[in-house]
């Protein structure tokens, strides 16, 4: 497995146009890209693109998105194999690259790359942490949602597994777990 943190995620920050990006943007990765690597890189460019992402679900918020999938390649591309938010970085940036996907449908490599950074996250995080069932749950969400565009069976069998993975692990969010497993 080549090291998450070496290079940028594949055609992502590429395909966002840094045209459309805020100038404040372009301005915290300038600034993380020139700073000596530490496990605030990754926290910082998370925590911001987390932001953006909360203020894209507004109407007419696309531009806000794109700035969220900028500073999410930034924060997987300086996240360190022991930072302990290592899972949430990776996480969070999915859920980005899957809410693209989810307003545009016009391109299926963002689900796709959404569904490789959730099964990175499962595979890279410590089996005890606390968000394992959260991050299955998002795997199971991706699958489904690219099986139900493209009815490939292994899309199901894949969502079906993630869901029954999170609702074997006690948490709070159960509920959910098993209402996704049951509406597969």
């Amino acid at each position: 497995m080549a090291e998450l943190s070496k290079e940028l995620p594949s055609g992502v920050i590429e395909q966002t146009k840094i045209q459309t990006l805020d100038s404040a943007i372009l301005d915290v990765v300038a600034k993380v890209s020139a700073s000596e690597p530490s496990i605030y890189q990754a926290e910082i460019c998370s925590r911001r693109s987390e932001s953006y992402l909360s203020y894209s679900l507004q109407p007419n918020a696309f531009a806000t998105l794109e700035n969220s999938i900028a500073l999410g390649s930034v924060a997987v591309k300086y996240v360190q194999k022991d930072d302990p938010n290592r899972g949430i970085v990776i996480s969070m940036f999915a859920r980005t690259l899957r809410r693209r996907w989810q307003l545009r449908k016009d391109e299926d490599d963002y689900l796709d790359q959404a569904i490789y950074y959730f099964q990175k996250t499962i595979e890279l995080e410590p089996v005890d942490t606390p968000n394992r069932p959260l991050h299955f749950d998002d795997l199971g969400c991706s699958h489904r949602d690219r099986y139900l565009r493209r009815r490939k069976p292994e899309d199901f069998d894949a969502a079906k597994l993630a869901f029954e993975s999170a609702a074997s692990i006690p948490h709070s969010g159960e509920p959910m777990f098993l209402s996704n497993l049951g509406n597969c």
